[in-house]
């Protein structure tokens, strides 16, 4: 999976990556300036991303809309933050990992998706976007939102 990180700072574009790459994903990073083709920059990267990590805490105002409308409008999986680390990243992929082992639809799907839930009848429940977006906070910690 293709990961863009929009906000944050390069320096830790390093650690990011070796942590996406150990995982089995690549990570594209963009730091959120927005002068001159760098608007370009970040459509681009949310072009080809499979999800979104928008880092607020550094980042524009400017960058965290473009951002957040151009992922809307490809309907790209989008996930807000405010401050992200290496250990923060890894748990996230880890969750997201876990989600789609399990079918569990994104947040804002237009309908729910079916997953097998795990119990001693292995019946088929169906899952509402707000179940999947609590059971992701539940795995990840209160500090993340989706962007339906």
């Amino acid at each position: 999976m293709r990961i863009a990180v929009i906000g944050g700072r390069y320096k830790n574009l390093n650690q990011l990556t070796r942590i996406a790459n150990e995982l089995g994903h690549e990570l594209e990073m963009h730091e959120g300036h927005v002068h001159g083709q760098r608007v370009l920059e970040i459509q681009r990267h949310v072009s080809r991303a499979d999800v979104v990590v928008i880092v607020t805490g550094i980042n524009s105002h400017a960058a965290v809309r473009i951002a957040k409308d151009w992922a809307k409008e490809l309907g790209r999986p989008t996930l807000i933050v405010k401050q992200m680390g290496g250990a923060r990243f890894a748990t996230l992929i880890e969750a997201i990992d876990r989600r789609a082992r399990l079918g569990w639809p994104w947040p804002g799907a237009d309908s729910a998706e079916r997953h097998t839930k795990p119990n001693s009848k292995q019946r088929v429940e169906e899952l509402t976007p707000r179940h999947a977006e609590r059971s992701l906070r539940d795995e990840f910690g209160p500090q993340i939102a989706w962007v339906a």
